[in-house]
């Protein structure tokens, strides 16, 4: 929570209507349209010089990717979590999460889990994942899978206990692009040890401030 403090906070404000927001993007024009579609093109062509422009790219994508549509922002408890969250959107039947990668082949098995998890718990039928790198571009919509989704919640309550230890990536140099990694001291690039639940708490707590 520390992590997302301003969006804690506007979760809150939805107890007024059930800690449910539903929203709907405003539709760009055909000019706001055209120019979203430059600024992407040309944070495209800088972002090999740099994670922050490729991230930037993201964000123009995914404004484009959803222009228009509704999402809904919740919060609630479940078990020992206390969930909050917001799709990239959210329709009656269908979420859609969108992410912008360097290796759309290896995010969307992310995205995958993140899309069916708001499918369950926002009690909606299908969800639609989109990974694109601006050549590749993997569009799919799957039925939601309740079984799954319990299985992962299940898994991540283990690492928050400190039952289970993350997995570590295959490769050290697969960390340089992690923020916990290059600010927050995560000591698997420097000593190839996986963080202890104490040390992932720790940084995420220097990551915050």
């Amino acid at each position: 929570m520390a992590m997302q403090q301003d969006y804690v906070e506007r979760a809150f404000s939805d107890d007024a209507h059930g800690g449910v927001c539903t929203r709907t993007r405003s539709k760009m024009s055909a000019s706001e349209r055209d120019e979203s579609g430059r600024q992407l093109l040309t944070l495209t062509a800088l972002g090999s010089s740099g994670n922050e422009f490729f991230r930037d790219a993201g964000i123009v994508a995914e404004r484009i990717e959803v222009d228009g549509l509704a999402t809904q922002r919740r919060h609630f408890e479940l078990t020992e979590f206390f969930v909050i969250g917001e799709p990239d959107a959210c329709g009656s039947d269908l979420v859609i999460e969108f992410c912008r990668s360097r290796r759309p082949e290896l995010a969307v098995a992310a995205k995958r889990v993140q899309a069916n998890l708001y499918a369950v718990l926002w009690q909606v039928s299908k969800a639609r994942v989109v990974v694109t790198d601006n050549v590749e571009r993997i569009d799919e919509i799957v039925d939601a899978d309740p079984e799954s989704a319990s299985e992962w919640i299940s898994k991540a309550w283990l690492l928050f206990e400190g039952t289970v230890a993350p997995k570590p990536p295959r490769f050290e140099r697969q960390c340089k692009p992690c923020e916990f990694s290059s600010r927050g001291g995560c000591p698997y690039p420097r000593r190839g040890s996986i963080p202890s639940h104490k040390e992932m708490k720790r940084i995420a707590d220097r990551f915050s401030r």
